[in-house]
């Protein structure tokens, strides 16, 4: 059995844009809410 290369080059872009998407989920709540709290001091 061969592997392709360009497979596996595919799965991780996969990967690396799903982290991606997943950390900037994360990260716009966090940023929203720092911001409000600054405003309100």
């Amino acid at each position: 059995m061969s592997i392709n290369t360009n497979d596996l080059e595919d799965e991780d872009s996969k990967k690396e844009g799903i982290l991606k998407s997943v950390l900037y989920r994360l990260e716009m709540p966090f940023t929203i809410s720092i911001f409000l709290f600054q405003k309100r001091f």
